[in-house]
């Protein structure tokens, strides 16, 4: 009944521009790190990275952490607002118990969905706004970068050279503005598996992908039932 509740309770009072995923070991420094200047500006973490990799330069930097503050701001508002009826509800769902109706239980979850989305809207108007502020170039730029820090992720447990990575890199680089002209989210999603085709195909060695494969295989087979032999009616 609480399915919810990490929405909230993660308080996340910082929009996440890319989808939470860490920087894969094995990248350089140049590009996990931001650059002084970025650190300066009273950018840090995920926006510093972005400051760094656009090449804002301190006009940006300033718009930026601007609005940086300005996002925050509005969700720390809305949780304000909001955060009291949120916890109403999961409490209501919690003392239902054998009272438990389905359309209660239906009705509760519908309105904490609604303030959900409602909480994610905030957060996305916000990003939005956030990319609004990159040139068409520098947009480019990003997209690149987040779809090699995707591959980056990937492809971790093949221990990329360092010669590998900067390949990585320039595949991930060269399909930024495939990537940002993409017209929804399969669209997009067929560029990043057309890179990953092409990094298995001509960046790995064979010993890498054979090890991807033999640890695919041990993820697969430790999160499948155990099959139970059929009997035969006497």
């Amino acid at each position: 009944m609480k399915r919810h509740a990490f929405l909230f309770l993660a308080g996340m009072t910082c929009l996440v521009l890319v989808a939470p995923q860490a920087l894969a070991a094995g990248e350089s420094a140049a590009t996990t790190k931001p650059s002084e200047e970025a650190q300066v500006s009273g950018l840090r973490g995920e926006y510093a990275i972005m400051a760094s990799v656009t090449k804002m330069d301190d006009a940006q930097k300033a718009k930026l952490l601007a609005q940086v503050q300005a996002n925050e701001k509005a969700v720390q508002d809305w949780d304000a607002a909001n955060g009291e009826k949120i916890r109403k509800i999961e409490a209501e769902l919690e003392a239902l118990g054998e009272k438990a109706t389905p359309e209660k239980v239906k009705s509760l979850n519908d309105d904490l969905d609604a303030l959900n989305n409602a909480r994610f809207k905030v957060e996305k108007d916000g990003k939005t706004a956030l990319l609004a502020l990159l040139s068409p170039d520098q947009k480019v730029l990003w997209e690149g970068f987040t779809a090699y820090r995707q591959m980056s992720l990937r492809y971790r447990r093949a221990k990329l050279t360092e010669t590998q990575d900067q390949a990585v890199r320039k595949l991930c680089d060269d399909a930024g503005k495939s990537l940002l002209d993409a017209k929804d989210a399969k669209a997009r999603m067929d560029i990043i598996d057309a890179i990953a085709k092409e990094i298995s195909e001509k960046v790995l060695t064979e010993a890498q992908r054979e090890t991807l494969v033999r640890r695919s295989g041990r993820n697969r087979t430790a999160t499948q039932p155990a099959k139970t032999e059929a009997t035969s009616p006497k």
